[in-house]
């Protein structure tokens, strides 16, 4: 006699056989937010079936204010997905928007269609597998033009910093090139509305380690997208078996000046500089202190007392120099001091140094060192690292600092991000439209890339 099968566990059992082939995805997104994307059905393939997928790091969404008419619309790509439809209008249920095919995702609104100031804008995208399928629309984000935006401090503090999801954006070089192992140390340089320059530190595979070998130099037309210079590097240094390791470059009246770290037998490390008319061709500057740095530790031999970072700013108003630094006092202690001067390459240290210093038990309690300075609302902006996370500080001379309430603003990446381990920033790109923050990030192989966030507007 045949043993009968009661009908639930036939009907369990063919439920499980479906769902091996499907499954219901639940966004986990707030359904009230403007990237929320509700259901869809996946197959084994991992590939949208007529439904919506997740958009992650859309921009410009969530109600942004942008000052760019012409902005570039860019969203995730999506396994499975090979192009895009995108569509916007001032309506917010899109129902008079014109259909736009793109190749990749992003879309470049053209200057024949510039959009107008003072408009608040929608848009939304679908994506198309090889085979025509088709997800559907994405619930529509928005943002609104205006003909002008204040980076104020206010903003600078309670705004929000969101990672470039494409990031790292500059590869490393060939085998055997100058940066072949690692690209970090970013420090970018606005020449006019079109002409973007990176300058950035190269290491090079030697004797098992990353050695410095010398500064590269990328070029770009919108500070988003960049092509490395050749020749590379521009600068390398003379005399020493160790290449320099930029700190920052600047621009003044008598044309460029690049900083950078200097290792001296006599005194471990110090800030050494290099000066060109065209940032392109440098020569090292002789300075006044010892083995021609132009500024030092206080300390004889070895790595603790050395000044191991700066960033420095011209104030074209007077026609002076500030620079911030950071003294090493141990392995993984460090403090923040001041100096100023004249010309650029005669430095005077501040007699009340440090003008930062180390908090235990705080974000700040090891590796302290300073990023760059935003100088705005009558006040300076240092975004500064510590711990591997990088935080934001006040102050109404550029000696006496605050911190702002919500620090760390920046923290390292989930696995396998490209700054899993730690995030440093180290340089600043304001544009009436953006505001970009650039750094690097250390993976848990210790490798060094260049990435940028920026500071959204609400």
């Amino acid at each position: 006699m045949k043993k009968m099968i009661p009908a639930a566990v036939t009907f369990l059992v063919l439920a499980a056989v479906l769902l091996t082939c499907c499954y219901e995805f639940n966004n986990p997104l707030d359904p009230n937010g403007d990237n929320y994307q509700g259901y869809g059905i996946y197959n084994d393939e991992d590939v949208p079936v007529n439904a919506v997928f997740e958009l992650k790091g859309a921009s410009p969404s969530g109600g942004m204010t942008i000052a760019d008419t012409t902005p570039l619309l860019e969203w995730n790509d999506v396994k499975g997905l090979t192009s895009w439809d995108i569509r916007f209008s001032t309506n917010k249920d899109l129902k008079d928007a014109v259909i736009i095919p793109c190749s990749q995702s992003s879309y470049q609104v053209p200057d024949e269609d510039a959009l107008s100031f003072e408009q608040q804008y929608f848009w939304q995208v679908r994506g198309l597998t090889s085979d025509g399928r088709v997800t559907a629309w994405t619930k529509a984000m928005s943002f609104t033009v205006r003909s002008s935006v204040s980076w104020s401090g206010t903003l600078l503090e309670n705004g929000i910093y969101e990672k470039n999801f494409n990031n790292p954006i500059l590869s490393l070089g060939e085998s055997g090139d100058f940066d072949d192992t690692w690209v970090w140390s970013p420090c970018i340089i606005k020449t006019d509305e079109s002409d973007y320059r990176m300058y950035y530190q190269g290491n090079v595979k030697s004797e098992g380690s990353a050695k410095s070998s010398g500064v590269g130099l990328a070029v770009s037309s919108d500070g988003l997208n960049w092509v490395k210079s050749n020749p590379n590097p521009v600068f390398t240094m003379t005399g020493s078996y160790n290449g320099p390791v930029l700190s920052c470059v600047i621009k003044d009246n008598e044309g460029y000046k690049l900083y950078y770290r200097k290792h001296s037998s006599s005194y471990g490390y110090g800030i050494a500089l290099a000066t060109s008319t065209d940032g392109i061709s440098w020569t090292e500057y002789p300075g006044s202190e010892t083995e021609g740095a132009v500024l030092r530790g206080y300390g004889s031999g070895g790595y603790d007392n050395s000044v191991m970072y700066a960033t420095v700013i011209y104030n074209n108003s007077d026609d002076t120099y500030e620079m911030w630094y950071n003294q090493r006092l141990s392995e993984t202690h460090y403090r923040i001091e001041y100096a100023y001067s004249s010309d650029g390459y005669t430095w005077t240290k501040y007699q009340h140094n440090p003008v930062i210093t180390e908090t235990a038990g705080t974000w700040t309690e090891r590796h302290l060192y300073p990023g760059t300075i935003y100088k705005t609302d009558g006040k300076y902006w240092l975004y500064c690292g510590a711990t591997s996370k990088v935080g934001l500080f006040s102050s109404p001379d550029g000696i006496n600092w605050t911190p702002v309430d919500n620090n760390p603003l920046l923290l390292p990446g989930a696995a396998g991000a490209f700054d899993e381990t730690a995030v440093f920033l180290q340089s600043i790109l304001v544009t009436d439209s953006r505001f970009l923050l650039y750094g690097y990030g250390v993976n848990s192989a210790s490798e060094r890339r260049i990435g940028y966030a920026e500071l959204k507007l609400e």
